[in-house]
C-alpha cells in the first residue's frame, strides 16, 4: 500500500499541491473540500494497520499507519495493559490526523500533545 501511495506522489506535476483523499465521511472538518479540486489528490484510505505492538527496551511501541483510528489503537493495546499516553475524545481520530492537528486532550497537560508521544515517522516521497 506505501508503495502505491509512492507511485501516486511520484505522479505530481511541478508546482502542484498534493492533498489526501480518504474514504467519504471519515473526516471531522466541516470546509468544502473544494478546495481539492486543482490538486493532487492522494488516495490514503488503505493505509489503515496495525503493524507491531513490541516492547522495546523498557517501553512499548506501536508501529501504525496514519488511518488507523484512536478506536483501533486502544483496542489492540489494552490487551497488553497499555493505552496511548494521549487519547482524542472522538473515537474515528485518526493516528495521522492527531499528529497533523496536533490532538490533545486532558492528560496533555502532563504528557503534551498526541504527536509528543510519537518516537518517528516515516514520510512518503515519490522517489
Amino acid at each position: 500500500d506505501v508503495q502505491k501511495v509512492s507511485e501516486q506522489v511520484a505522479l505530481r506535476q511541478e508546482g502542484q499541491l498534493i492533498t489526501t483523499r480518504r474514504r467519504r465521511g471519515d473526516s471531522h472538518c466541516p470546509r468544502s473540500e473544494s478546495y481539492k479540486e486543482q490538486t493532487l489528490q492522494v488516495d490514503i484510505s488503505s493505509l489503515d494497520g496495525i503493524l507491531a505492538v513490541d516492547q522495546v527496551g523498557g517501553g512499548w511501541q506501536a508501529l501504525v499507519e496514519p488511518r488507523v483510528t484512536m478506536e483501533m489503537l486502544v483496542r489492540a493495546v489494552l490487551p497488553l495493559g497499555l493505552i496511548p499516553e494521549v487519547v482524542p475524545e472522538f473515537r474515528r481520530i485518526t493516528v495521522g490526523g492527531s499528529i497533523q492537528g496536533i490532538a490533545g486532550e486532558s492528560t496533555s497537560f502532563d504528557k503534551g500533545f498526541f504527536h509528543d508521544s510519537c518516537e518517528s515517522y516515516e514520510i512518503v516521497l515519490g522517489d
